[in-house]
């Protein structure tokens, strides 16, 4: 791989892990689809969906006009298993007093607006073990140059790319 090609790729990872070291990630998610025709664009379109959704969620109707701060912060790396798409998450959620409801919220919305069939697994990240966690997995990213990064979708309106389940 010619790194110098991938280097604004690779620079936008570092700002993005930096962002979570300065403010450490509250969980790690591992969104299964359970579709094996989804392909990385498309999980992309899911993960933008998963934000919007995530967001509406916890901030209600006019999220959108929040300032980032205010917003869920992610950076989710796609890993094929078994010729299906599966996404590893490091998320931060803003200052919210109800983290609760967000772990159980949130994979009910996964379910029923993101991937009919598949699942969401929300684990808490605590201590010295979390926040190492959140380098094990991202870290593969960086070597691959496949990551999301959830302000990419930061001033895009969400427009779904066919039905929710493909």
């Amino acid at each position: 791989m010619n790194q110098s090609a991938n280097f604004p790729c690779i620079k936008r990872y570092r700002e993005g892990l930096r962002d979570l070291i300065e403010r450490p990630a509250d969980f790690f998610l591992t969104a299964n689809y359970n579709q094996p025709n989804v392909s990385v664009v498309r999980g992309r379109y899911k993960l933008q969906h998963l934000h919007a959704c995530m967001d509406r969620a916890m901030l209600g109707k006019r999220w959108q006009m929040r300032p980032c701060g205010e917003r869920i912060f992610f950076i989710a790396v796609p890993e094929i298993a078994n010729g299906k798409l599966h996404h590893h998450i490091v998320l931060r959620v803003p200052k919210w007093d109800d983290k609760a409801h967000f772990r159980a919220e949130i994979p009910r919305l996964f379910a029923k607006k993101i991937a009919p069939g598949g699942s969401l697994d929300v684990q808490a990240l605590t201590g010295e073990h979390g926040q190492r966690r959140v380098a094990e997995y991202p870290t593969k990213a960086a070597l691959i140059g496949e990551f999301v990064i959830s302000s990419e979708f930061i001033g895009q309106s969400f427009q779904a790319r066919g039905d929710a389940s493909a």
